[in-house]
């Protein structure tokens, strides 16, 4: 049974790649072929007593192999950030630092996102809409975590955990994105719900992350690295939600081409302006 099941698997998975327009849309398929199910808010938008988390939106995450689509990811996040902002919902974004962690980029292995370095730093599209809504008097907060440290040396830099912050903002609703889809979101989604930080739901916005993919390596569609029925299984019984961008508020464009996205932004040439460890 276990073979016929395993073979059954690999041929949808395979009949999705050869229909794939986008890995976002290849991986929306890999989910549905394990019984995703989507959650609506039927348009009603944001509200106060909501948290938009913005996850990893950092430079390096988004030069490094692996994590292929931010920028569309970004375009969401964008248009997502300002209507959380409009509707005076708590908009977080996280900046996790690694000294020791270490990704691998055309052949050498270096750490990423280290703190204090451009690379640890928001992508510019993300940075801007925050300064921007913050100044019109949204309550925008960003939190640092190094994911390395022992919980002693956690507490004397990074004294005020993301728990911290969404227990006193009481937070109803949480609603996540950033990247990646199946590592960092996925996990801060889990705890948030079987812990109860947002009573009223926790959402994990599909369109607003990617998953990571490395093509050749990755055993599932084209080479994502997460099976997608542990996405689907865990989702489910945390009783995390998945929803896409249209079903919270009014309608967003269409997921942006790459190529259109610096466009979209406004910010072409921007994702590149500083030194990082994955610019050249």
């Amino acid at each position: 049974m276990g073979g016929a099941s395993s073979v059954s698997r690999n041929a949808r998975h395979t009949k999705v790649e050869s229909r794939k327009t986008s890995l976002y849309e290849e991986h929306q398929e890999l989910l549905d072929s394990e019984g995703a199910h989507y959650a609506s808010l039927r348009a009603s938008g944001f509200r106060s007593g909501d948290c938009l988390l913005i996850v990893g939106m950092q430079n390096d995450f988004l030069r490094v192999a692996g994590k292929p689509e931010g920028e569309s990811a970004a375009a969401v996040i964008v248009e997502l950030a300002n209507q959380a902002a409009a509707s005076q919902a708590l908009i977080v974004a996280t900046r996790d630092h690694s000294s020791s962690y270490s990704l691998t980029h055309n052949g050498p292995t270096l750490p990423h996102c280290v703190q204090g370095s451009w690379g640890g730093e928001l992508i510019a599209p993300i940075e801007q809409v925050l300064k921007e809504v913050q100044g019109s008097g949204a309550d925008v907060r960003v939190i640092d975590e190094n994911l390395d440290a022992l919980p002693d040396v956690q507490s004397v830099w990074f004294p005020q955990t993301l728990a911290d912050v969404l227990e006193d903002a009481g937070v109803n609703r949480l609603f996540v994105c950033g990247l990646a889809m199946d590592v960092r979101v996925l996990d801060l989604s889990l705890k948030a719900a079987t812990t109860g930080l947002a009573p009223q739901g926790t959402y994990l916005i599909v369109d607003a992350a990617r998953a990571v993919h490395v093509p050749g390596a990755g055993p599932f569609g084209s080479g994502f690295t997460t099976d997608p029925m542990d996405i689907v299984k865990k989702t489910d019984s945390a009783g995390v939600k998945l929803i896409r961008s249209y079903a919270i508020g009014r309608p967003l464009m269409k997921v942006p081409l790459a190529q259109d996205v610096p466009r979209l932004l406004g910010q072409e040439n921007q994702l590149c302006r500083g030194k990082s460890l994955w610019c050249k």
